[in-house]
């Protein structure tokens, strides 16, 4: 699906503030639920702790950068702690087709 895109846009988050944005989202979707797999939890936050580990196998940072390496279009990288507003001016004020090469 990529070929049929214009640019790619990047977002990624400190660790720690992922890992604590996970936990939080992941307390309000349990009071809202009658049932939950506690060993899927566990298996997701295993790949979540090693996400930034460039030892990680699967799909971690070290993964994506590769990936973003190989892709012929323009690349906006964002911070995600960064505000929503914030974010979305820089995607909006972006003009990825005027980008001769990947933005890095």
């Amino acid at each position: 699906i990529v070929h049929e895109c214009d640019a790619v846009i990047f977002v990624t988050l400190d660790p720690e503030e992922r890992m604590l944005r996970l936990r939080e989202r992941e307390e309000r979707r349990r009071a809202s639920r009658s049932q939950f797999d506690e060993t899927a939890w566990e298996a997701f936050l295993m790949w979540a702790r090693g996400y930034d580990d460039p030892a990680f196998e699967g799909r971690s940072r070290v993964s994506h950068e590769n990936w973003l390496a190989t892709v012929d279009k323009p690349v906006l990288r964002l911070d995600s702690s960064q505000p929503v507003e914030s974010l979305v001016s820089a995607v909006l004020a972006w003009e990825p087709a005027a980008s001769t090469r990947p933005h890095r």
